[in-house]
């Protein structure tokens, strides 16, 4: 049998949770508002306990992953990119919010040999409130390009460097790098919270 050929206009989300749904549940409802996403997938990573949403829109599906002590960003979300059914990838973490009043994919068409990212760099424009320099991880991406450069590294360990590792390797790939939230127009946004929260579930 011949295998499916993705819509070269799909779009997946994709979101890894270990003990977050309360941001999850929060931020989930604006990832729902453009009827062009065409799935959601939540990879639930051990949570305890197992995670549950009150939405029951058709596109979320959640993966349960059991037995892990603690989280591994980059086999959480490699596992959740390679589900996805669409050619183009939008990972978003529990607290990234999608701004309601602009459209995010007509913003960001992803031309070809093209991906996004966050942008740290533009914290000094919230007051370093964390609006900004923690949407770093966001990535907006082809799923082809994604696996050609072998996803996320899982050998990393604790919180950070896993979205700069895979953007450099990206860009060696021949890929350019475009940045969300250009000319400030907050496209996404982190929801603040205390620094220990983001590392809780790290080893």
């Amino acid at each position: 049998m011949a295998k499916k050929k993705e819509n070269p206009e799909s779009i997946s989300i994709v979101c890894a949770c270990m003990n977050r749904s309360k941001p999850l549940k929060a931020c989930i409802g604006s990832w729902l508002l453009d009827k062009r996403i065409n799935e959601i997938i939540i990879v639930d990573w051990s949570s305890s306990p197992k995670l549950k949403l009150d939405n029951q829109d058709p596109r979320i599906r959640i993966e349960r992953v059991d037995g892990e002590k603690y989280f591994n960003l980059g086999k959480a979300y490699n596992l959740g990119i390679k589900l996805a059914k669409s050619s183009k990838i939008i990972k978003m973490d529990t607290d990234y919010f999608i701004n309601p009043y602009y459209n995010l994919i007509d913003e960001l068409p992803l031309p070809k040999e093209t991906f996004y990212t966050g942008n740290w760099e533009l914290h000094k424009y919230d007051g370093d409130m964390g609006f900004f320099r923690y949407t770093n991880g966001w990535l907006y991406i082809k799923k082809d390009d994604f696996l050609k450069v072998g996803g996320y590294r899982e050998d990393l360990q604790g919180y950070g460097w896993d979205d700069s590792d895979l953007y450099q390797r990206l860009m060696q790939s021949g890929l350019s790098r475009g940045t969300l939230n250009l000319n400030l127009i907050p496209l996404i946004f982190h929801v603040p919270h205390n620094h220990n929260v983001r590392a809780e579930n790290y080893q």
